[in-house]
This record gives C-alpha cells, sequence and structure tokens, in this order.
C-alpha cells in the first residue's frame, strides 16, 4: 500500500534528518537498501519522499551503507543500481563545504566498481559523480588517479556525447590540478582523442570541453605544451 510506505518513507526521513546517531541508527536497521528501492517508484510522492532519506543518509553517515551496497552490485537489479549511482553522484556534487577527503576517499573506491557497471545510466552518473569529485583540490583530483577510473574514462570519449560530456570534464579538471596530474591525462593519450572526438560530435558544449582541456594543457609546462603541438591539435583550436 503505497499511502502505508509513504508513512514509513516520512518518518525514516525524519529520523535520518536527526543527530548523526540517529541516522547510524536507521542504517543500521537496514533502512538504506528499502528506502533505494522507494526512489525507483511509479509514484512521484512516494519517489521523492524515498529520495529525502536517501540523500540525508549519503550526507551524514550513510558512506559505509552505500560501499556496502557497492559491495553487492552483481545481485542488485538495475534501477537500484541506477540510484545507488545517483546516491554517489549526490555527495561527490556538494562543495560548500566538500565531504571530507577520507570520506571522498571510499566514495572513488566505490565509483571504480560503479563505473564499470554493464548499464549505461549507472556508467554515466558514475562518471559524473568522479567529475564533482575532480572539482577541487589536487587531493581530491588525486583520487580519479589512485582508484582506477581513468581507463573508463578515456574509453568513453569513444561513446555518445552524453558519455563524453562527463569524461571530458573530468580530464579538464585534472589539468587543471599540478604539473604532475595534468602529465596524467597526456599520458592516458588523451590527446589523440581530441580531434577524431570533436570532428564526430555535433555538440558544441564537447567542442568547448575539448578546447577548455585543451587550454589547461597549454597552461602547464614546455613539454605538455609539445605533446599538444605534436598532436596536430593546434589547426583545430585556431578554427
Amino acid at each position: 500500500d503505497d499511502k502505508v510506505r509513504f508513512e514509513a518513507a516520512w518518518a525514516l526521513t525524519n529520523v535520518v534528518s536527526g543527530t548523526s546517531e540517529q541516522t547510524v541508527a536507521a542504517v543500521e536497521a537496514g533502512a538504506t537498501l528499502p528506502l533505494i528501492e522507494l526512489t525507483q517508484s511509479p509514484n512521484p510522492g512516494l519517489a521523492e519522499q524515498a529520495l529525502w532519506a536517501v540523500a540525508n543518509i549519503a550526507e551524514c553517515s550513510g558512506v559505509e551503507a552505500l560501499m556496502a551496497l557497492v559491495d553487492r552490485l552483481d545481485a542488485l537489479d538495475v534501477s537500484c543500481a541506477r540510484t545507488l549511482a545517483w546516491a554517489f553522484s549526490n555527495m561527490c556534487r556538494h562543495k560548500n563545504p566538500h565531504a571530507p577527503l577520507p570520506v571522498l576517499e571510499r566514495l572513488s573506491k566505490g565509483l571504480a566498481k560503479l563505473i564499470a557497471h554493464p548499464d549505461k545510466q549507472v556508467r554515466q552518473d558514475a562518471c559524473w559523480a568522479v567529475s564533482y569529485l575532480t572539482d577541487g583540490p589536487d587531493e581530491q583530483i588525486t583520487l580519479a588517479k589512485t582508484s582506477g577510473v581513468l581507463p573508463y574514462v578515456l574509453k568513453f570519449l569513444s561513446d555518445s556525447d552524453a558519455m563524453v560530456a562527463p569524461a571530458l570534464r573530468v580530464l579538464g579538471n585534472m589539468s587543471t590540478g599540478n604539473d604532475e596530474l595534468t602529465q596524467c591525462v597526456v599520458d592516458l593519450n588523451t590527446l589523440d582523442e581530441i580531434i577524431p572526438l570533436s570532428e564526430r560530435s555535433k555538440s558544441t558544449t564537447v567542442v568547448k570541453e575539448c578546447c577548455w582541456l585543451i587550454s589547461n594543457i597549454i597552461a602547464g609546462t614546455n613539454s605538455q605544451i609539445q605533446a599538444v603541438i605534436d598532436a596536430g591539435i593546434m589547426p583545430f583550436v585556431i578554427e
């Protein structure tokens, strides 16, 4: 009965909106998975109420609960996996302030599994989450390097524009970091993808992101500038 489910979700939302101890108690009682499943309800009011609860859990003490779900990712149905990817994205999106670095480190490890999921929507949300994760100081950007997501990000540059956009944002964010992080982008052979991508894509946003990425690399070391020249990208930029 949706009315009963709504009242239950509302009650749980009130609990997880309280103190961190109260949120932990709800998580330990097993509230996270049923709430995530309710977010896929065809009843908009019920789904929205469940989303409020999931968001509050994620913002407080739900990282380990979400990680526990990632560990069971193969057993989750697609709709639940999509909501899980959304929850990760929601946690990484917060900037004022960012979640503590140890929390983001845990999330990056979960994203390494979500970004390899067979469902495209899960992969796309996971990649956007990585883009939010890398929109910060160097220690955050480094998490994309150490978590193992970058080979998937690079692969997405050959996918549809919906996958290309977050992938370019990740690489662009990385290239705003220190010289070592920028070199990591170069070493991925990212520059070899730029011209084919710009010629293939019909999205002006994608082309702008390509130009932004190139401008970040050109702002780096002499060898990084030379890498852009050697890749034959300058005529594309001038055009």
